[in-house]
């Protein structure tokens, strides 16, 4: 797949303060001219108040960006063939995340948002690919393990999300083509679901359901015993960054707002590593946002080897989380399914193009 990528890394002044980065273009569309020399822009907070932030924002930071002829034309070339998929890539080194927290997603011109165009995306990327690999002799069984338990948000709609894109995709697999055949685990902490779900998976064969566990340790045990290929949290999040789960005597007693398991991004991504995940989504709120010290949640995952992270870099409604839940799995499902037939076909190995799934999730959600 091509696409444009940008390598950007910040730089300290002499207060060892991040106030400025350097972006080199190191792909770029055929055809595409300019100089592939480092240019420095600002990576000073954009704030802006008003009507519509976000695309005050990307207007700016595309300015930012424009202000630099080789910049400038690396993005205006992916205003064109819009049948192919032609993501904006960033890789970016920040050791302080001044530049991490820049809007990247909100780059807006020529009158859209660069990630909600068809067959664009901004995908931000590390140097390694190895785990975004699929072998011609993986099993079709695709494990997805749910962890949904966000208090005061009853969980039902986020699970029926994931669990119809399951049933449909096991349907048109086995109407169509031998294939991707997903299977599902979830772990809850209400009552209710819980019982709802244990009696449909009598059923369904593809869904197990569970209690959550009632502490941290246990929880990430349990993620290292299934080795999900596809993690999917819901929760509340902070930026800390933690995740937070309700247990089911929180839901019984309702003591506590957040819930008291609560885990750490590190160690969210150190079980999801060990547990060889391909993906983890974090339907969190703030799961997308750097901290003032530190990495966002999304990214101490990528940082320690998960190919992919979702999060949201703002805070959001329980119907939002679910609408992206909605539009992202029908597409994830879709393309594992696409990526292990091509496999097959030539007994090759494939790399997963991660970055085409986020542009229709976007849109939708």
């Amino acid at each position: 797949m091509e696409g444009v990528q940008f390598q950007i890394n910040g730089e300290s002044n002499q207060d060892n303060a991040v106030d400025s980065a350097t972006v080199r273009v190191t792909r770029r569309l055929p055809g595409t001219g300019g100089t592939l020399n480092s240019v420095r822009i600002s990576v000073e907070p954009i704030a802006i108040a008003g009507t519509h932030p976000s695309l005050e924002k990307g207007r700016e930071l595309f300015q930012r960006l424009a202000d630099h002829d080789t910049l400038e034309r690396a993005l205006l070339s992916l205003s064109t063939g819009i049948n192919d998929a032609q993501p904006l890539y960033l890789n970016i080194s920040d050791e302080t995340g001044t530049a991490s927290r820049l809007p990247w997603e909100t780059l807006f011109f020529e009158d859209d948002f660069l990630a909600l165009r068809t067959q664009r995306s901004i995908a931000r990327v590390t140097d390694s690919r190895e785990k975004s690999l699929i072998h011609p002799t993986l099993s079709s069984s695709i494990r997805i393990m749910s962890v949904i338990s966000m208090m005061g948000s009853p969980g039902e709609d986020e699970w029926r999300a994931v669990q119809d894109a399951i049933t449909a995709t096991r349907a048109d697999q086995l109407a169509n083509r031998p294939g991707l055949q997903p299977e599902h685990l979830l772990l809850v902490g209400e009552q209710d679901l819980y019982q709802t779900a244990q009696s449909e998976s009598a059923q369904d064969a593809s869904l197990q359901a569970e209690m959550i566990p009632r502490n941290s340790a246990a929880l990430i045990d349990r993620i290292k015993a299934y080795e999900p290929h596809i993690l999917h949290l819901y929760c509340h999040g902070d930026s800390r960054p933690r995740l937070l789960f309700g247990t089911n005597v929180d839901w019984l007693q309702g003591t506590s707002s957040e819930g008291s398991l609560r885990l750490r991004a590190d160690e969210v991504a150190q079980a999801a590593r060990d547990a060889g995940t391909w993906v983890v989504v974090l339907n969190a709120c703030l799961s997308g946002a750097a901290a003032d010290d530190g990495p966002s949640a999304v990214e101490e995952l990528v940082a320690n080897g998960v190919p992919v992270a979702v999060g949201h870099r703002v805070y959001i409604q329980p119907s939002f989380a679910t609408q992206l839940t909605e539009a992202l799995y029908p597409d994830l499902f879709a393309l594992l399914a696409d990526t292990i037939e091509r496999g097959r076909s030539d007994g090759s190995t494939q790399e997963i193009e991660w970055a085409q799934l986020l542009w229709r999730a976007r849109r939708n959600s």
